[in-house]
């Protein structure tokens, strides 16, 4: 192509090019950095709100490893463009690499901002966070009882057990995906955990937590992954806050 039939092209084609490039970059922060060196129409199109929406922040690695400030401030700049993965990981960061309250509520927000836009572990985490504690413990239990029912409505055996019933229980293929991810996102960015007594049952209720398989009660704490059975939502996510800190 010449500089004169590149010059002929319509604004938006270009901007489609440099979603093009950085969307199928293994470096594409590296990438949409070239771009905007080589010409004004690139650097022009490369700012546009969309590049950031699409942008792979996922493969920045590298750029994290070796400029932190600066790939926290492209971040930053992601999410705001409405990049939902952006706002998660800018979400973790802020969450558990710093010890300032107004640095971990303005992840919080991040991850609250991503949830809204349908990130799954997003929702987890967030809803993880805010069942930790005592205050926000009742918006907490919503969120993760909407994320289970979303897992369950996903499943194929969803349709065999009552939303009400199934959300009581364990075994729910989207919250143990989304544990694992968010799980090994945080060990990524941050070596600290969180330190919880040790476990003990939920409540006097004995059969609560339970695993029960073809309805035969097993044990009380048998894999995480196993199927359990609950008495109320608070005793699940309990239960569930153990499990994401055990991996974390």
């Amino acid at each position: 192509m010449t500089i004169s039939s590149f010059n002929s092209l319509p604004q938006d084609l270009v901007i489609e090019l440099c979603m093009h490039v950085v969307s199928t970059s293994s470096t594409p922060h590296e990438d949409l950095r070239s771009l905007r060196a080589s010409c004004s129409r690139f650097f022009a199109a490369s700012k546009e709100k969309i590049i950031g929406r699409r942008m792979p922040v996922k493969k920045m690695d590298g750029f994290r490893w070796s400029d932190i400030k600066n790939y926290l401030a492209f971040l930053k700049y992601c999410a705001e463009s409405g990049n939902l993965e952006a706002s998660y990981l800018l979400g973790l960061q802020e969450m558990y690499t710093s010890k300032d309250k107004k640095i971990k509520n303005s992840g919080l927000n991040h991850l609250l901002n991503a949830m809204e836009g349908g990130h799954k572990a997003s929702t987890y985490v967030a809803g993880i966070i805010l069942f930790k504690k005592p205050e926000t413990r009742s918006l907490g239990t919503r969120i993760l009882n909407k994320l289970a029912a979303l897992g369950l409505s996903e499943s194929s055996s969803s349709s065999t057990a009552p939303e009400s019933e199934s959300v009581m229980s364990g075994g729910n293929l989207l919250i143990q995906t989304c544990r694992r991810e968010a799980a090994a996102t945080i060990r990524d960015i941050s070596w600290k955990r969180w330190h919880l007594r040790s476990r003990s049952p939920t409540c006097a209720n004995r059969a609560c937590g339970c695993v029960v398989k073809d309805h035969v009660v097993i044990d009380r704490w048998a894999g995480d992954d196993e199927r359990r059975r609950f008495c109320s939502s608070r005793c699940k996510w309990m239960n569930e806050l153990y499990e994401f800190c055990q991996l974390v």
